[in-house]
């Protein structure tokens, strides 16, 4: 297993890497694209969001392995920081990951990739983050990007409600307890929301039912989700091994690459 995957590795290096590219005036907001060797022009784009953008994590100690990742899988991957401390508060995180999606959709192209087969993914509150850009349309449009310009969006192992914070935590990133409802994606599920793939493990650090709360929502309004969950996978330790030998991130590499090419096909592919 791990000669495949240093095969994958470095099958990804060989490509191109450009890294701290600003992608808005905000300090910090900076990104690293991971383009795969041959790109010409029609390579599906995702924008990964990680776990740290509500507690002001930086993107490469621990999640340049999944920019490589997807891009031995021919995608171009762009993985961004969210340019905000701790206390920043959702929204502003929620601004800045639109604006990164936005930039990935004017310079796709530049990189080999496909500005019209963008896509989200996020983990844990990168998920979360995901799963509001695709449920309230405000965001991207403040951008210029419609959720009809997205393709899909992938959330893994999401911390889709408030209460898997602790109540400090959560108050500091969400406000007083009486805007939480409003912070939650479940309360704006619609059916015009991107197609989405959730996934999650049973033994996830997050409680695993606020996945299928969040697929139970969005298929009750109509909306294209398809959720998998693993009885017996966590994905303790985060993604930082999404292509590596253990067996979790390995799974959900694989239903990744084949949401984003079913998807890739076109509307209603």
């Amino acid at each position: 297993m791990l000669h495949f995957f240093f095969r994958a590795m470095s099958a990804a290096v060989r490509g191109c890497i450009t890294r701290d590219v600003a992608y808005s005036p905000q300090p910090g907001a900076r990104l690293d694209v991971y383009a795969p060797a041959g790109a010409d022009g029609e390579a599906p784009v995702v924008v990964f969001a990680h776990c740290g953008w509500l507690s002001g994590g930086q993107r490469r100690r621990l999640f340049r392995y999944i920019g490589a990742g997807l891009a031995s899988r021919g995608f171009v991957a762009v993985i961004p920081d969210g340019g905000l401390d701790a206390d920043a508060g959702h929204e502003r995180a929620l601004g800045n990951l639109a604006a990164a999606a936005a930039w990935a959709r004017v310079n796709a192209a530049g990189y080999g990739g496909d500005p019209s087969r963008v896509f989200l993914m996020g983990h844990a509150s990168g998920a979360y983050l995901v799963a509001m850009l695709c449920l309230e349309a405000r965001w991207l449009g403040a951008h210029g990007v419609q959720l009809g310009d997205l393709r899909g969006a992938v959330g893994i192992s999401g911390l889709y409600e408030v209460l898997s914070l602790n109540e400090g935590r959560a108050t500091a990133v969400f406000g007083p307890r009486a805007r939480w409802a409003a912070a939650e994606p479940v309360f704006h599920a619609h059916p015009l929301a991107p197609p989405m793939l959730l996934v999650a493990g049973q033994r996830d650090e997050v409680d695993p039912e606020t996945t299928s709360r969040l697929a139970c929502a969005l298929r009750t309004v109509g909306g294209q989700v398809a959720e998998i969950r693993y009885p017996k996978l966590c994905d303790r330790g985060g993604l930082r091994r999404l292509t590596g030998p253990t067996r979790f991130h390995a799974i959900v590499l694989r239903e990744v690459e084949r949401f984003v090419r079913l998807h890739s096909l076109g509307p209603g592919a």
